[in-house]
C-alpha cells in the first residue's frame, strides 16, 4: 500500500530495529505488523541518483510512458503455501543506460528457511488506435480505463537471457520478482535483497522486499476448471506438450492433453489437470491440439474411450474431469451459414454422445454468445419484426437447449451475466454495439436484419441466470455453469484478458467467476498465431526493448473495420520462441497476462476454501468489497469505493482486499474446521415468475451460511395450467396452450408425436440387436444393432456395487456381476473408509485422563497424532476423543489443544 500518515509515524520509532534486521532476520515473531508499513527508503553504496527504483502491485501494468513513482519503496508479497506471486518493480532514467543488472536473492526468514525467487524481464508491445471511445465520460485518454501506448505483455527470465538489459532514456522498465512456495514452506515473514548494478557491476539501487507466507496451503487439486483451446502449431518453436506445461505450470488447462486418453496418461491423473476433453479426433489418430471440436465422423470412437477408461483403476478419478466440447456459439443459420454451428448441431451431438458414451450424465459444454428465436425458419420475415408476434408463441435458443437438456455445462460469454437492470437504469441500448449487453444481442430480432435489430428475451424469460440456475435446482441432471471469453468486448468494460485490457480486469475476472457461482472457464484461443489482421496480414510488432534482446512479437493486431481501430492480443496469451530475436530462448515465452490469471485462479481456490470454512456467504461478502456483478465492480464509475482512504487506487484497494482474504482465510484454518451443521434453512428471498429465489442455511456451531437456489416459477412449471389442447397422434404433433396462475402470462408449446417419443417406445431383444415399436399402435419403427458400454459403480461400506456391459438404450445386459459391499473398517471408534462412527466402541466415557485420546492410559506422540487428524478434519472424533482432547476446556477441539498435546506427549514416558 502507499503510505500513511500512520506509517510514517511508525518510521520514526521502527527505523533502528529496521536497519538492524538484515536478509532473512525478519520472521513473524520478531515483527507483528507489515514491514512494508515503516520501511524506510535506503541508499546503495554506490547510489546513482539519475536512476529511480519503485515497486506497483503485481497486477498493474506499468507502460513505459508511466514515470510517476508510486510511493512505495518497498514491497510485501503476501502468499500461501504452494502458490507462485510476484512483486513488480520499475527503473526509470531521464538517460539510456547500458549494461545494466538486476539480482535478488532467495527470500529467507529468522530460522534460514528460504523460497527461490527469479527476476524477470517484462518486455511491451505498442497500443495504438484501441476502441476506447473515452468509456464512461472519461475526460480524456488517459483517464480511460484502456491505454495507449508501449504496454508490457511478453516476460521471460532476466537470467535466460543474459543478465543485462538496456534502460532505455525516458522510459519506465518493469520486472517482476517471482517467488514460489512449496507445501512444506514454514509460515511467517521472510525478506530478501534486491540490487540493482551499473555497467561495471557497481549497485546502485538497493531495497530490501518482503514475503508473508499464510499458514495455509492452495491444493494441487485446482478448484476452478479451466479449458484453454492450445493448437498444435510449432511454426514458431516450441512443441505442443511444451506448450501444456507452460499454462499447466501456471494453472491453467488446455483443452486437451498430449496423447490419447489411456489409463497410463500422466496428465489424465495429474491433481492439477482438473478438466480434460473427450476427443474422437484425437482417438482416431489426430494430434492434440489439432482439432477446435469434434464432428459427426468421430463420434463412434467415445464408446472405445469410454469402454477403456471405465474398465480401469483411474477411472473413479478422473470421471469427473471428462467433458465434450462440439457444439460452439449456436447461431442462426440463415445468417451466417453453415460454417458455423446451430442449436440442431447441438441436437444431433447429444444424440450421438448418448448413444457412444455409456457413462452417465455426460458433461456438454456448449459456449453461448447470442440468443436467438428457435426455430429459425419460423421467424425469418424480413418485414415483421419479432415484436409483433405474441409472445405466448415466441421461443428462443436457450428454450429449446434448456427443455432438450442440450447443454448440462452452460457457458455464456461475461455479458451473459449482465442484469437486465443495468442496462435499464442508464440509456445502454444493450445491443452489439453497446458497452454494456446481454445474450440477446445482434440476433435475437429480426434475424435477416440482426445489426440493427435486438429484442429483449429476458422481458419473456427471465434472465439468462435465472433460467439455467432455475435449471439446475430442478432439473435431475448435473447442470453445471462455467464462463467463456473470445475476441474482444467492444466497450472494454468487461473483464477480459487483452493486451490492453488492465491487470486489475484480468485478476477480477476470477473473482467474478465465484461470485457468479461458475464452477470452470474456458478461453478461445490461447496461440492462434496464424491469425491475420484483415488490413495489414500477420502484424509483428517491435518492443521499445533495447539492448542485446531486440524482439518482435506476432501480437495479433486485428483491424475492426469501419471503426479505424485495433485489439491486440486476440488470441495469443503466449509467444513461441521463434517468434523474438531473443538469444537463449527456448519452448515459448510466457505473458505477464498468464501470469495474472494464474493469480486469479489461485485466488478462486481460496475463496472456495472460504466458503469450505466459513460458509459460503463469507466468501461472497469478500468478492462484494470489490464487484457488484460484470459490469460494475472496482474500475467502474458507478462502483462506490467511499469505504476506502481516497488516496488509495483501484490497484492499492484490490491488493488490500487479498490481503484480507487471505488472512481471514488463515485465521480459519488455524482455529480448525467446524464440521457444520445446518439447520431446516429459511427462505431470504421468495422466488417469481421469472427471478429465481434463495432459501439461506445456517450452521447451528458457528453461524456459517449458504444459499440454495429456489427455481422461478415459470421455470419449476407448477404455476401454469392448461387451457386447452390438442393430443400428439402417432405421427402427428400436438398443441398444449397454459397460463400461468400468478401473472396471467400464456404460452403455447408443441407436444411430439409418439413416433418420436421415447416414452412410447418399447423393444423386443435379441443377443445382438432390438426391434423399436411404437406402443400405441404397435408399429415396427427399427431395427438396431445393440450399442454396448461397460459400466460400473463401485461398491461401499454399505451398499453393493455393480459391473455390466450392456446397451444404453434398450437396457439389454450381456454381462453383469455384483460386487459385494467392503463392511466398515473401524478404527478407533469409526471407519476408515466413510468415517461413520462404530456402535460397538467404549469410550471409557466414566473414567479418563484429559490427553488420553486412545484411551492406553499414557499420553505419548499417538495421542498428539490422532488430535492433529481430528483438528485437521480427516478423523470424525468420537465422544470420548472430544472430552479428552479438550485439553484447554474450551468446549472445542482446534490447533491450540494439538498444540498443548504435543508439548504434553514430549514431556511424557
Amino acid at each position: 500500500m502507499k503510505k500513511t500518515a500512520k506509517a510514517l509515524l511508525l518510521i520514526l520509532v521502527t527505523v533502528i530495529s529496521l536497519f538492524a534486521i538484515g536478509i532473512g532476520a525478519v520472521s513473524s515473531a520478531a515483527v507483528s505488523d507489515d514491514p512494508q508499513d515503516s520501511y524506510v527508503k535506503e541508499t546503495a553504496q554506490n547510489e546513482d541518483p539519475t536512476l529511480s527504483l519503485w515497486f506497483e502491485h503485481s497486477f498493474k501494468k506499468v507502460l513505459t510512458e508511466d514515470k510517476t513513482p508510486s510511493g512505495m519503496d518497498t514491497y510485501s508479497v503476501y502468499m500461501a503455501k504452494n502458490e507462485i506471486e510476484n512483486a513488480q518493480f520499475v527503473l526509470y532514467s531521464d538517460e539510456t543506460k547500458t549494461k545494466m543488472g538486476a539480482t535478488v536473492t532467495s527470500f529467507t526468514d529468522g530460522e534460514g528457511n528460504e523460497i527461490p525467487a527469479e527476476i524477470y524481464y517484462q518486455m511491451y508491445v505498442t497500443v495504438s488506435d484501441v476502441l476506447h471511445g473515452n468509456l464512461f465520460g472519461a475526460d480524456s485518454e488517459d483517464d480511460d480505463i484502456i491505454r495507449e501506448g508501449e504496454t508490457p505483455d511478453p516476460v521471460y527470465p532476466l537470467a535466460n537471457i543474459g543478465g543485462r538489459f538496456q534502460l532505455n532514456g525516458g522510459k519506465s522498465q518493469a520486472f517482476y520478482i517471482r517467488l514460489k512456495t512449496s507445501s512444506d514452506t514454514p509460515s511467517g515473514w521472510y525478506s530478501a535483497r534486491l540490487n540493482i548494478t551499473n555497467a561495471n557491476g557497481e549497485v546502485v539501487k538497493t531495497a530490501q522486499v518482503f514475503c508473508y507466507v499464510w499458514d495455509f496451503e492452495i491444493a494441487e487439486e485446482t478448484a476452478l476448471q479451466t479449458s484453454f483451446i492450445l493448437k498444435n502449431d510449432t511454426t514458431y518453436g516450441g512443441t505442443y506438450e511444451t506448450f501444456y506445461k507452460y499454462l499447466l505450470e501456471n494453472r491453467l488447462m488446455a483443452a486437451d492433453v498430449p496423447g490419447k486418453l489411456t489409463p497410463d496418461n500422466p496428465y489424465l491423473t495429474n491433481p492439477r489437470v482438473s478438466a480434460v476433453r473427450v476427443s474422437g479426433y484425437i482417438e482416431a489418430g489426430g494430434a492434440s491440439g489439432s482439432k477446435y471440436s469434434d464432428s459427426g465422423a468421430h463420434y463412434e470412437y467415445y464408446t472405445q474411450i469410454y469402454n477403456r477408461l471405465s474398465a480401469s483403476d483411474v477411472w473413479n478419478s478422473v470421471k469427473d474431469k471428462l467433458y465434450f466440447y462440439n457444439t460452439d456459439e449456436p447461431l442462426p443459420v440463415e445468417n451466417v451459414g453453415n460454417a458455423r454451428h446451430t442449436v440442431e448441431d447441438a441436437v444431433i451431438s447429444r444424440k450421438a454422445i448418448d448413444k457412444f458414451w455409456g457413462g452417465k450424465d455426460p458433461r456438454i459444454v456448449i459456449p453461448h454468445g447470442e440468443n436467438h428465436p428457435y426455430p429459425y425458419w419460423t421467424f425469418t420475415n424480413d418485414v415483421v419484426p419479432l415484436s409483433s408476434y405474441s409472445a405466448s408463441v415466441l421461443t428462443d435458443a436457450e428454450e429449446k437447449m434448456l427443455t432438450d437438456n442440450l447443454c448440462t455445462v452452460w457457458c455464456p460469454r461475461m455479458y451473459g451475466f449482465t442484469p437486465m437492470s443495468e442496462i435499464r437504469k442508464t440509456d445502454y441500448t444493450g445491443k452489439e454495439t453497446s458497452i454494456i449487453r446481454t445474450n440477446s444481442g445482434p440476433y435475437s430480432g429480426n434475424i435477416m436484419k440482426w445489426a440493427n435489430d435486438y429484442y429483449i428475451w429476458e422481458d419473456i424469460y427471465g434472465e439468462f441466470t435465472d433460467r439455467v440456475k432455475s435449471d439446475m435446482a430442478t432439473d435431475d441432471d448435473k447442470i453445471e455453469l462455467w464462463a467463456y471469453s473470445a475476441g474482444f468486448n467492444k466497450g472494454y468494460t468487461y473483464t477480459n484478458h487483452l493486451i490492453e485490457n488492465t491487470g486489475l480486469q484480468t485478476k477480477m475476472m476470477f473473482w467474478q467467476l465465484y461470485q457468479e457461482d461458475c464452477t470452470g472457464y474456458l478461453y478461445y484461443g490461447t496461440n492462434n498465431w496464424s491469425e491475420q489482421d484483415s488490413l495489414n496480414g500477420n502484424y509483428y510488432d517491435s518492443t521499445v526493448t533495447g539492448g542485446n534482446i531486440m524482439c518482435q512479437w506476432k501480437t495479433n493486431k486485428w483491424y475492426l473495420g469501419s471503426t479505424g481501430k485495433y485489439i491486440y492480443g486476440n488470441g495469443v496469451l503466449f509467444y513461441g520462441a521463434n517468434q523474438a530475436k531473443m538469444r537463449g530462448v527456448t519452448g515459448c515465452v510466457g505473458s505477464i497476462r498468464v501470469e495474472m490469471m494464474r493469480d486469479g485462479v489461485e485466488e478462486y481456490q481460496m475463496l472456495t476454501m472460504i466458503e469450505d470454512y466459513l460458509g459460503e456467504k463469507a466468501a461472497k461478502d469478500i468478492v462484494a468489497r470489490v464487484s457488484a456483478n460484470v459490469v460494475n465492480y472496482l474500475s467502474m464509475p458507478d462502483f462506490s469505493t467511499s469505504q476506502w482512504d481516497a488516496e488509495m487506487s483501484e490497484y492499492d484497494i484490490m491488493a488490500q482486499v487479498r490481503i484480507d482474504m487471505g488472512n481471514t482465510l488463515e485465521a480459519a484454518v488455524v482455529e480448525g474446521k467446524c464440521r457444520h451443521t445446518y439447520d431446516e434453512g429459511k427462505v431470504t428471498k421468495e422466488a417469481t415468475c421469472l427471478e429465481i429465489g434463495y432459501k439461506t442455511y445456517t450452521c447451528t456451531k458457528c453461524n456459517a451460511q449458504y444459499d440454495e437456489y429456489i427455481p422461478a416459477l415459470h421455470n419449476e412449471g407448477s404455476c401454469f395450467t392448461v387451457i386447452s389442447a390438442s393430443t400428439a397422434t402417432c405421427e402427428s404433433d400436438g398443441k398444449v396452450t397454459m397460463k400461468c396462475t400468478v401473472c396471467g402470462f400464456v404460452k403455447e408449446r408443441t407436444t411430439v408425436s409418439f413416433h418420436n417419443d421415447a416414452d412410447y417406445m418399447r423393444y423386443e431383444i435379441s443377443d445382438t440387436r432390438h426391434s423399436v415399436f411404437c406402443t400405441v399402435c404397435n408399429e415396427k419403427l427399427n431395427v438396431e444393432e445393440h450399442t454396448f458400454f461397460h459400466y460400473s459403480s463401485e461398491p461401499t461400506c454399505e451398499e453393493d456395487g455393480v459391473k455390466e456391459y450392456s446397451c444404453k438404450k434398450c437396457g439389454f445386459a450381456a454381462e453383469k456381476e455384483i460386487l459385494e459391499k467392503t463392511g466398515h473398517s473401524y478404527e478407533e471408534g469409526c471407519c476408515t473408509s466413510c468415517g461413520s462412527a462404530d456402535p460397538d466402541y467404549d469410550d471409557g466415557s466414566d473414567d479418563y485422563i484429559v490427553g488420553d485420546i486412545d484411551g492406553d492410559g499414557k499420553i505419548n506422540a499417538k495421542d498428539a497424532n490422532l488430535l492433529k487428524r481430528i483438528v485437521s478434519g480427516t478423523l470424525t472424533p468420537t465422544d470420548f476423543q472430544r472430552k479428552t482432547g479438550d485439553i484447554n476446556g474450551d468446549g472445542t477441539l482446534n490447533a491450540i489443544d494439538a498444540n498443548l498435546i504435543t508439548r504434553l506427549a514430549a514431556g511424557s514416558n
